[in-house]
C-alpha cells in the first residue's frame, strides 16, 4: 500500500512538471468517456432501468409494444394489441400466469375539472387499465386505496380514478382531502380513490399519467373508439405475471395454443381461405416486461447502439493519442529507467509506476466525463423526445451509470498506459546508459507511434464515413417530401368532449368555426379532419371494389380519413384526376370518396377509378362513389412507401368521429395568425380547449427526430475523431523531426533543399494516412450492413461518401504535417550539426 501511494504522489509530481500534457490529455479523455456516458446513461433509462415493481424480472408482455394501435378484420398472425374477448378467453385457459392484466394503448389528453363552483378546464393525461393492473404489478397506494378487480365488473358501473403521485404532488401539495374529489371527464364525474406509490408512473416509459381509469369506464371516458368489448377491437396491451417455477419458453408455447383456439373461435364454422392461413401461423411472441413498454425503445434502440459504437471508436483514438504522448515522454526518461533498473529496481516496480501515472489521468478523466454526462444526457433526452413536451424519463448519473463510468476508466487507463510501460521497463540498458537522448531507441518508438497514428486515422475515417451517411440519408429525406405543400399550415388538436356542444350539435359547431376561420384576412382555407398527417395514428379498413365478393382476401388494405370540404386544399394535396369534395357532396347526395394514386391502382388497375363504386367493411354493397383521384402522400414518415389513402366527406357521415383535427392554410408566417385562430376558437365556445398547436412543416420536421439523432452526433463525433486524428499526427511528426535534427542537419549540410526536406517529411506523414485509409476503407465497409436499416436513397458503400470522407481526412493529414515538416525545412545546419 505504501508504494502504491508514492506511485501516485510521483504521478502528480510528473503531471505538475507537464501542464500542457495533463491538460490535453484530460480534455480528451473526458470527451471520450463523457460521450460514452451519456449514450448509455440514454441506454439505461429507455433500455435497461426496471420498473418500481415488486419482482419485475416475472413479468412478459404480450407482443412487443412497438405498435401504438391496431384495428383489422382478424386477429394478426403475430400480434401486438389484444382485445378484451380474448384478455378473458387467456385468463380463463392459462396455467402459467399467476395473473394478466391490461393497459389500453391509446393514451387519452384530455380536458377535465375537479367539481366546484369556479372549477376550470385543466389539460390531463390518462390511461385505461384493468382491475388488476395495480395488483399484478405489486403497486400500493400512497393514500387511499388503489383500483381492485370489483372496480371493473360492470360496464360504465364503476365511475372512480386513481390519481399518480406527481399530480397529486403538483396540483394539490399532497392534500389528502383530494379523495373523495370528483372529477369529470366528457360529462362523466369520477371520484378519487386513491394516489399511487410516489416511485410508481406507469408501465410505458415515456410517458408520466396524471390518473388511472377501469377500462368498464371507456365507453363514457373514450367513446370514440366503439366498442370496447368488441372481438376486433384489438387495443389493449397485456402484461402477464409468470407463475413460480415457469420459464418464459414454456409461457410462450401455452399462451400461443390459447391464442390458436380463441382464432378459431373468432373465424367461426366457415373460416375463409385467408383466416385459416392465419390461423396456421398464429403466435404470441412473449417479452420480458421488466423495463416496461416504449416506443421511444423500439425507435431509437439500433441509433443509440450504433452511437455507443461511434463514441467507443472516439474513446479508442483518445487513449491512442495518450499512449503516444506518455511514449513520447517516457523515451525523454530512457536513460533515468536504465539507471534504475541497473541499480535493482524490479520492472514490476516500474510498471507499476507507469500504471499509477494512466490510472489517475482516466479516473480524473472519467470523474470530469461525468460532468459532461450530465450535460450531454439531457441534450440526448432533448433530441429524442417527439413533441414539445419534456419526457418524463431521469437520464442522469445513477449507480449503474456511475459503474459503467468507472469500468471504462479503469479499462482505458490500462489501456493506454500499458504500451510505455512495457516498453520502456525492456529496455536495453548497455546502449540505454551510454545514449545521451535516446536516438537508437526513438526509431523504434517512431515506428510504433506511427502505426498507432495509422490505426488512428482508420478509426477517424470509419466514424468519417459513417457521419457522411447519416447526413446524406437526413439530406434525402429532407429532399423527398411528403407529397404535399406543408409550408404555411397550421394543425390544431381541439378536445371537443369538454365544449358545451353534444351530439349532432358537434358537427354544426364544426362547420360553424371552419366559416369564422375562413373569413380571417390571410386564410386560405379550413377544414376538419379525423386524423392529420405526421400527427396520428392510422385507421387502416378494406375497401373492395365493384364485381367481387366481399371476402377479406378480396379487399384492399388502406389508410382512411374523414374530412371536410377543404380539407384536401388546406393540406395542399393536388387532385390528378376527378375532382374533390364540394358543395355537390351532403347527407341527401351520393357517398363520395377521394383515393390516392396508388389505392387507385389497387382497385381499378389500367382502368380509371372516376364513377366507379367500392365497398367498405360493414357495407353490404359498393356504395361508395370514386369522385377524384390524389396525389400520393406519406402519412407518417419521409420513410413511408406509397400506401393505399382514401378520404371520406365529413358532411356525409359515414364514420360517426370527434373530428378533432382542424388544419389551416394561411398566406403569410403560420406563427403571426395563431392567436387569431385561438381568439376565433374560444369565441364559438370557450370550453373549446386547445390541445397540440404546431405548423404542418413541424410536424413532418419531428418525425425525423432519428436521422437528425444520428446525423448530428455522427458527425459531432466524427469531427472530433478527425482532430484528435491530426493532433495525433501532428504530434508524431514533431516529435520525429525532433529526433531526427542531427540527421537533417547532415543531409542539408551536404546539399539537400528545404523543397526536399520538406518532400520528405510530407511524404512518411502521407505514407501513415496511406496505411491508416487502407484499414479504414474495409472497416467501414464491413460495418455497412449494420447501418443500412438506418440509410434512406444510397448503399453502406457509397463512393461519393467514402471518396469525400477519404479527401477531407487526407487534406486536414496535410495541414496537421504541414507545420513540423515546415520546421524541419527551415532548420539551420549548423546549429542541427550540435545537436547530440
Amino acid at each position: 500500500m505504501p508504494s502504491v501511494t508514492q506511485d501516485f504522489r510521483f504521478a502528480l509530481r510528473l503531471w505538475r512538471q507537464r501542464p500542457g500534457f495533463t491538460a490535453v490529455a484530460l480534455l480528451s479523455l473526458a470527451l471520450g468517456i463523457g460521450a460514452n456516458t451519456s449514450i448509455f446513461s440514454l441506454m439505461d433509462a429507455l433500455m435497461l432501468r426496471s420498473l418500481p415493481v415488486k419482482h419485475p424480472e416475472q413479468l412478459m408482455l404480450f407482443g412487443s409494444g412497438r405498435t401504438s394501435g391496431v384495428m383489422d378484420d382478424f386477429p394478426q398472425r403475430s400480434s401486438e394489441l389484444y382485445s378484451e374477448p380474448f384478455l378473458k378467453t387467456v385468463r380463463e385457459k392459462n396455467d402459467v400466469f399467476s395473473g394478466i392484466a391490461a393497459l389500453e394503448s391509446m393514451p387519452e389528453n384530455v380536458h377535465a375539472r375537479f367539481a366546484g363552483a369556479n372549477a376550470e378546464l385543466e389539460p390531463m393525461h390518462i390511461r385505461l387499465v384493468s382491475g388488476n393492473y395495480f395488483a399484478l404489478l405489486g403497486v400500493g397506494p400512497a393514500l387511499g386505496r388503489v383500483l381492485a378487480e370489483s372496480d371493473d365488473q360492470k360496464p360504465g358501473g364503476n365511475p372512480v380514478i386513481v390519481m399518480s403521485y406527481r399530480f397529486w404532488q403538483r396540483r394539490f401539495s399532497k392534500d389528502a382531502g383530494v379523495l373523495g374529489r370528483a372529477i369529470t371527464f366528457n360529462g362523466t364525474a369520477l371520484t378519487v380513490i386513491g394516489v399511487a406509490a410516489r416511485e410508481f408512473s406507469g408501465t410505458v416509459v415515456e410517458e408520466s399519467p396524471d390518473f388511472w381509469i377501469p377500462l368498464s369506464m371507456q365507453a363514457q371516458v373514450q367513446p370514440w373508439l366503439g366498442d370496447p368489448r368488441g372481438t376486433l377491437t384489438q387495443s389493449m396491451w397485456l402484461t402477464g405475471r409468470l407463475k413460480p417455477g415457469v420459464n418464459p419458453r414454456t409461457a410462450q408455447a401455452n399462451a400461443n395454443v390459447v391464442y390458436q383456439q380463441w382464432m378459431h373461435q373468432v373465424a367461426g364454422a366457415s373460416p375463409s381461405a385467408e383466416q385459416i392461413e392465419n390461423m396456421k401461423k398464429a403466435r404470441i411472441e412473449l417479452h420480458p416486461a421488466a423495463n416496461g413498454i416504449s416506443g421511444l425503445r423500439w425507435q431509437f434502440s439500433d441509433p443509440l447502439k450504433i452511437l455507443m459504437v461511434l463514441v467507443g471508436a472516439v474513446l479508442l483514438i483518445a487513449c491512442v493519442n495518450i499512449a503516444n504522448l506518455l511514449l513520447a515522454q517516457a523515451t525523454g526518461r530512457q536513460r533515468e529507467i536504465a539507471v534504475r533498473l541497473a541499480l535493482g529496481a524490479s520492472r514490476r516496480r516500474l510498471t507499476s509506476q507507469f500504471l499509477a501515472e494512466s490510472l489517475m489521468l482516466s479516473l480524473l478523466g472519467g470523474a470530469l466525463g461525468v460532468l459532461i454526462a450530465w450535460w450531454g444526457g439531457q441534450l440526448l433526452l432533448t433530441l429524442v423526445q417527439a413533441g414539445p413536451d419534456p419526457l418524463p424519463i431521469q437520464v442522469g448519473p445513477n449507480a449503474r451509470v456511475l459503474l459503467f463510468t468507472f469500468g471504462l476508466s479503469l479499462v482505458t487507463g490500462v489501456l493506454f498506459g500499458l504500451a510505455p510501460a512495457l516498453r520502456m521497463t525492456h529496455l536495453d540498458l548497455a546502449p540505454s546508459l551510454r545514449e545521451g537522448k535516446g536516438t537508437a531507441r526513438s526509431q523504434t518508438r517512431s515506428r510504433l507511434g506511427q502505426l498507432l497514428v495509422a490505426g488512428q486515422v482508420a478509426l477517424a475515417l470509419f466514424l468519417m464515413i459513417g457521419a457522411g451517411l447519416f447526413v446524406r440519408t437526413l439530406q434525402k429525406l429532407e429532399q423527398t417530401g411528403p407529397g404535399f405543400d406543408a409550408a404555411r399550415v397550421v394543425l390544431l388538436n381541439l378536445d371537443s368532449d369538454a365544449s358545451n356542444f353534444k351530439g349532432p350539435a358537434v358537427e354544426k359547431m364544426h362547420r360553424q368555426l371552419e366559416e369564422r376561420l375562413r373569413g380571417l384576412p390571410g386564410v386560405q382555407a379550413a377544414s376538419f379532419s379525423s386524423s392529420s398527417n405526421f400527427n396520428e395514428g392510422r385507421w387502416v379498413v378494406r375497401l373492395w371494389p365493384e364485381g367481387v365478393q366481399l371476402l377479406a382476401a378480396n379487399g384492399k388494405p388502406a389508410d382512411g380519413n374523414q374530412v371536410g370540404s377543404e380539407y384536401l386544399r388546406a393540406l395542399g394535396m393536388p387532385v390528378v384526376m376527378g375532382r374533390g369534395f364540394g358543395p355537390q357532396d351532403t347527407p341527401q347526395s351520393p357517398a363520395a370518396l377521394v383515393v390516392n394514386e396508388t389505392l387507385a391502382r389497387a382497385l381499378y388497375p389500367g382502368v380509371s377509378p372516376i364513377g366507379r363504386h367500392v365497398a367498405m367493411e360493414g357495407d353490404k354493397r359498393p356504395d361508395l362513389e370514386i369522385v377524384g383521384v390524389v396525389k400520393d402522400a406519406k402519412n407518417q414518415s419521409l420513410r413511408d412507401k406509397p400506401r393505399g389513402m382514401f378520404f371520406i366527406d365529413l358532411e356525409q357521415g359515414k364514420i360517426p368521429d370527434t373530428f378533432s383535427d382542424l388544419v389551416v392554410r394561411v398566406s403569410g408566417k403560420p406563427e403571426a395568425l395563431i392567436s387569431q385562430i385561438r381568439a376565433v376558437i374560444h369565441a364559438v365556445d370557450p370550453n373549446l380547449a386547445v390541445w397540440d398547436v404546431m405548423t404542418l412543416s413541424e410536424a413532418v420536421d419531428r418525425s425525423l427526430g432519428q436521422e437528425k439523432l444520428l446525423a448530428k452526433l455522427a458527425s459531432f463525433f466524427g469531427a472530433l475523431a478527425l482532430l484528435l486524428a491530426s493532433v495525433g499526427l501532428y504530434g508524431v511528426m514533431a516529435y520525429s523531426v525532433a529526433r531526427r535534427t542531427n540527421e537533417i542537419g547532415i543531409r542539408m549540410a551536404l546539399g539537400a533543399q528545404p523543397s526536399a526536406v520538406l518532400g520528405m517529411v510530407l511524404r512518411e506523414s502521407v505514407l501513415v494516412v496511406g496505411l491508416g485509409l487502407m484499414a479504414g476503407i474495409p472497416a467501414a465497409l464491413a460495418c455497412g450492413r449494420y447501418v443500412s436499416s438506418q440509410l434512406f436513397g444510397l448503399a453502406p458503400n457509397d463512393p461519393a461518401t467514402i471518396a469525400s470522407a477519404s479527401a477531407v481526412l487526407l487534406a486536414v493529414a496535410l495541414v496537421a504535417s504541414f507545420l513540423p515538416a515546415r520546421r524541419a525545412a527551415m532548420l539551420d545546419p549548423l546549429a542541427a550539426l550540435r545537436e547530440e
